[in-house]
């Protein structure tokens, strides 16, 4: 399935490209803030700092640790999520375009999953993201929570974004 987040006061609306109701809204604390959270059929997440450096950051559903987000050395985003049976999966999120933004998410079994394309807005002053659906998400292995897996990969992107522009400035 295909997805859109659209940027709104504090955060993102996500969308399905057949639904104009939001299926769910991620919230940042200020405009500044790494910390967000997010409702999705009757749980509450979050997604927090867990170092000072802000490389690493913590999933957290109704309190309980489901995950994690990794920024590494080689420019991958590692996202770790626990499914249903409380088996960790691992994703890998990485820019694949030099001059352009455009991400790719894949397993560890390099299934490629979405392709994010992030889209500059100027009613915003952020960033809106297209997510594409690729075959790759319906592999067997892969059995997370999907809304679980699109907002930590948004929230990913939108941090690498900002990092990157506050570098460039």
């Amino acid at each position: 399935m295909n997805y859109s987040a659209f940027v709104k006061k504090k955060g993102y609306e996500i969308k399905t490209e057949k639904n104009s109701e939001p299926i769910c809204k991620i919230n940042f604390e200020n405009i500044y803030s790494s910390t967000a959270s997010f409702e999705y059929n009757d749980n509450k997440y979050s997604i927090k700092a867990n170092n000072i450096w802000q490389t690493k950051f913590d999933i957290f559903k109704s309190n309980s640790d489901i995950g994690d987000i990794d920024y590494n050395w080689k420019g991958e985003i590692i996202i770790r999520l626990k499914n249903k049976d409380e088996i960790t999966k691992h994703f890998i999120l990485k820019n694949k375009s030099i001059f352009n933004f455009k991400f790719e998410l894949r397993d560890f079994l390099t299934n490629h999953l979405w392709t994010i394309t992030p889209i500059w807005s100027w009613k915003g002053f952020k960033y809106n993201f297209a997510i594409i659906s690729e075959p790759g998400f319906s592999e067997e292995e892969n059995r997370v929570e999907e809304i679980e897996l699109l907002v930590a990969a948004i929230y990913a992107v939108n941090l690498y974004m900002q990092n990157a522009a506050a570098a460039s400035s």
